[in-house]
């Protein structure tokens, strides 16, 4: 019985080494290979490389920013503590100096005059000689004028292929449109606090919304052009799907008998996926935010809660 007992044990370790050799034996992953591994830029994610944010070293008095947020005379020193500003007012360099702080330090600090006061300083927390350097002047709340100037020359009037379901409405209030069709660029204008530019743009049923993007880093939060908008049709990467799915992908819903990756294109990726193996058929739940969940059987859909 003992030898029994053994022989088992035996069987079941060699069992659990086998199940977990594949893993453990798996050499680390080098930083070449991951370089290797990662794919090149694609000309969608090259498309605004050339338009940049004016170094400091390049900045020349007369030279605008827009101002995008009311906020903006926080960023100012006490002659703007009383000034009333308001998206679209323009601000116009005067000079770039060095500024002894407090404790000693000598920081950049940028000069500017608006419609209603002659004089605005923007000290920064950088030492003069690395701002002056070669970075780019990020002035809270504003946006450089020939930043957007640039983009407006590269995009207006030109058609590109939406990629992203959310929108904004000409009031600027967020909501869920259609997606992979055909947009033409009407107008290209500053933006808000977050994405320096902003697109008009009216797609193929002449719905005219906004998507506001950033540009060249100058953001608090990125949203590149490879994330918005493609030069290519998507629908010509998805041969194998038919005309009647792709209408259900363009509209974010799904049906049933769609694949897993149809359902990702129509939806976005899952809040979360679990996988249940059977005898004969692999089972995958993907649940959304709100409790939407989707049943897969072996990658194609069979039942939508």
């Amino acid at each position: 019985m003992r030898l029994l007992l053994f022989i088992a044990l035996l069987s079941l370790g060699s069992m659990l080494t086998g199940c977990f050799t594949g893993v453990e034996s798996t050499p680390p992953i080098t930083d070449r290979e991951v370089r290797k591994s990662t794919p090149p830029p694609s000309p969608d994610d090259n498309y605004l490389s050339a338009i940049r944010a004016t170094r400091v070293k390049e900045l020349r008095p007369g030279m605008k920013w827009i101002v995008n947020d009311r906020r903006i005379s926080r960023v100012f020193g006490a002659e703007a503590y009383d000034k009333q500003f308001a998206p679209g007012d323009t601000l116009s360099l005067l000079t770039i100096r060095s500024a002894t702080t407090l404790d000693g330090r000598k920081v950049g600090e940028v000069v500017f005059s608006g419609s209603n006061v002659d004089s605005l300083v923007y000290r920064t927390s950088i030492s003069y000689d690395t701002f002056m350097a070669d970075s780019a002047l990020s002035l809270p709340f504003a946006v450089e004028g020939a930043l957007v100037e640039a983009v407006g020359r590269l995009m207006t009037g030109k058609e590109y292929y939406l990629i992203t379901s959310s929108r904004f409405d000409m009031a600027d209030v967020a909501y869920t449109g259609r997606k992979f069709v055909p947009v033409t660029v009407e107008e290209v204008t500053y933006g808000n606090s977050y994405y320096p530019v902003s697109l008009i743009l009216r797609d193929d049923r002449d719905e005219r919304f906004r998507l506001h993007m950033s540009v060249d880093g100058a953001s608090v939060m990125p949203r590149k052009f490879s994330s918005l908008l493609s030069l290519t049709d998507p629908r010509l990467s998805y041969p194998d799907t038919t005309d009647d799915v792709w209408d259900q992908i363009v509209n974010g819903k799904v049906k049933i008998g769609m694949t897993t990756n149809e359902c990702r294109l129509s939806l976005g990726r899952p809040a979360d996926v679990v996988r249940q193996a059977g005898y004969s058929s692999l089972v995958e739940i993907w649940t959304y935010a709100g409790g939407r969940y989707l049943v897969f059987t072996d990658g194609i859909l069979t039942s939508v809660k």
